[in-house]
């Protein structure tokens, strides 16, 4: 179907959008997860690699820089941390073990995709949920303005709020995939 003369301003800057995120994501040179985002990166890995939420192994292979896996006596480890970006990063994840060829001699947490390059096409998933909220945003606004006035309401949206740093620096982190959630969920 073609764009339709009255939408042109807002796809234009959602694929702007689009664009800069995914400038941003590439200019990042730490792919590793980190912090918040390496628990969540443990949900997302444990279920496409094990089809389970035990983390014993994970941790094992991936290691628990922050010393949050915790057996409390249950058998199962702690994760206190959020599966929502799994949503997003399980699909990524099993393309990529489709699609990635790991060199001879590659360090096993790699080949486990504790990082590597299994990580860094699932934290592409960043920059196109950071688009996808600047594309409901967009969808919101065309409910009560025009084509014009609505881009410019999700134009300040893409690049006059955090949504840059979380869609392309913290794409590990759950907050760009918890938005773009909310966003579809409020749009629909």
């Amino acid at each position: 179907r073609p764009m339709r003369k009255d939408q042109r301003w807002g796809l234009s800057i959602v694929i702007v959008a689009l664009v800069v995120y995914l400038g941003i994501y590439s200019s990042c040179r730490n792919r590793v997860p980190q912090s918040d985002g390496f628990y969540n990166w443990l949900f997302a890995r444990s279920l496409a690699y094990d089809h389970d939420l035990d983390l014993a192994n994970d941790y094992a292979l991936c290691g628990d820089p922050n010393g949050v896996g915790i057996d409390r006596g249950g058998g199962h480890f702690d994760d206190p941390f959020y599966i929502g970006p799994s949503i997003y990063w399980v699909p990524a994840i099993l393309v990529a073990r489709v699609i990635v060829r790991f060199p001879p001699g590659a360090p096993a947490p790699v080949r486990a995709g504790c990082y590597g390059p299994i990580s860094t096409i699932a934290f592409v998933m960043g920059p196109i949920a950071g688009a996808l909220m600047v594309l409901m945003m967009y969808r919101a606004a065309r409910r009560v303005t025009g084509d014009f006035t609505a881009a410019l309401t999700a134009g300040l949206f893409a690049f006059g709020t955090t949504l840059p740093s979380y869609a392309g620096f913290f794409k590990d982190y759950s907050h760009v995939y918890e938005g773009a959630a909310v966003a579809v969920l409020l749009v629909v």
